[in-house]
């Protein structure tokens, strides 16, 4: 089957028709080309949606406090609500479905001393499950406990970029003493932030600590929960079970817009990821679609060859030839055409995707919502081998019609 003559023939009709060979060559080659293309972008919109919530657990409830905007029992509009510590320690025995959580006290922007050096940063009181809400990566040293928490203690805890500008290094800084806005801290840890944001140049304290010491009372601005489910139905009964908590401790009417307000980021997260999901399967369609044109395309061609070549087939059957030899012919033809022009169009996809990570990686990394493009190459691979045993499909129809033709009937065909 596989000899020499056999594919010096293929090779003499091929060049015969270089036009109509290479317009059916192009047609499969944009087919797999398009659908590498479209899979890479499909995993560069994937990881850039999962970069981007990479800074808080998937599962994070926000819950922040506004101004009433409708009256409630006898309470007037216009009233600003103030989460206590009393609100949290509510959620967590009322509210079933809770894991971790923190308060947040804004201390806004304070003056941090160390020897000569004095810069201006962001400071915060948090609680110990900050750490795994934020994603946050310790460097050196020790985030919050609650024994800090209970016992009021001056530590602190400074992002990477504070610790280089105050020490000079991130070594130099676990154990050091520094003054912020006139109190003493010393400080236990240095971290880094998954997401950053911003939080590299932001200063950690305990809760109880900047309510005390910064007379916040115990007041908090913020309220962070982690929900112990994935099930977006369940995080939103979660959800729901909370804000109808606050609501009725701090006398909001439920129809309140504004009063409270929360943020599911799991129900955020999910309905994109579902949107991506969908994304991804329209093109893998349109990919598939644009191959099975191609293959068509390349049946087509093979039906032209087989009535172009009759006359051939008629005389090689005359003089002894097989159906076998006759259909193995063309299965050759179709395949060597739908193989080269499917690798060629593996390639060039690969090619573009390696290059427009290239281009990303000279960038940063990405672009909001589009990093790391990538194509499974295995799967690239066994694509390609699909489509040059389509491409033989294709082929087989037309020359096992022309295998079956009568001598006679082929010698007479015009």
């Amino acid at each position: 089957m596989f000899n020499l003559d056999t594919w010096q023939e293929i090779w003499a009709t091929i060049s015969k028709n270089k036009l109509r060979t290479l317009l059916t060559a192009f047609s499969v080659s944009w087919g797999i080309f398009l659908l590498i293309f479209m899979i890479g972008s499909g995993t560069g919109f994937k990881n850039g949606v999962e970069y981007e919530f990479r800074d808080d657990a998937a599962n994070t409830l926000f819950i922040n406090s506004g101004s009433t905007t409708i009256a409630s029992d006898g309470l007037q509009k216009g009233r600003r609500i103030q989460f206590k510590n009393s609100d949290i320690s509510s959620l967590l025995t009322d509210v079933s479905g809770i894991e971790s959580y923190s308060g947040r006290v804004f201390l806004g922007s304070k003056t941090v001393k160390y020897g000569k050096e004095k810069y201006a940063y962001r400071l915060m009181g948090v609680h110990p499950g900050h750490k795994d809400i934020e994603y946050t990566i310790m460097i050196q040293g020790r985030f919050i406990n609650e024994f800090d928490i209970k016992q009021n203690r001056k530590i602190c805890l400074v992002g990477d970029e504070v610790a280089k500008s105050l020490f000079g290094s991130i070594e130099e800084a676990s154990g050091k003493w520094v003054n912020i806005a006139g109190i003493a801290f010393q400080v236990v840890g240095v971290f880094r932030d998954e997401g950053d944001e911003g939080q590299s140049s932001v200063i950690y304290i305990p809760i109880s600590t900047a309510q005390l010491a910064y007379g916040r009372s115990n007041n908090v601005n913020q309220i962070l929960v982690t929900m112990a489910t994935q099930d977006v139905g369940v995080s939103l009964g979660i959800e729901g079970d909370s804000k109808s908590l606050l609501q009725q401790r701090h006398t909001v009417n439920p129809n309140d817009p504004e009063a409270i307000r929360t943020f599911n980021l799991l129900q955020e997260f999910k309905q994109i990821m579902g949107l991506i999901s969908a994304i991804n399967l329209a093109l893998w369609i349109v990919g598939i679609f644009t191959i099975v044109a191609g293959i068509v395309g390349v049946g087509n061609i093979m039906l032209i060859v087989v009535k172009e070549r009759t006359r051939e087939i008629g005389i090689r059957k005359a003089l002894g030839a097989t159906p076998f030899s006759i259909v193995s012919l063309f299965l050759q033809e179709s395949i060597l055409i739908t193989f080269i022009a499917g690798y060629l169009g593996l390639i060039t996809g690969l090619g573009l995707i390696e290059g427009i990570q290239f281009l990303l990686m000279e960038n940063g990394g990405g672009v909001q919502f589009f990093r790391n493009p990538n194509v499974n190459v295995n799967a690239a691979i066994t694509a390609t081998v699909l489509l040059a045993v389509s491409g033989a499909i294709a082929g087989f129809f037309p020359a096992l019609k022309a295998a079956k033709l009568p001598p006679i009937e082929a010698l007479r065909d015009e």
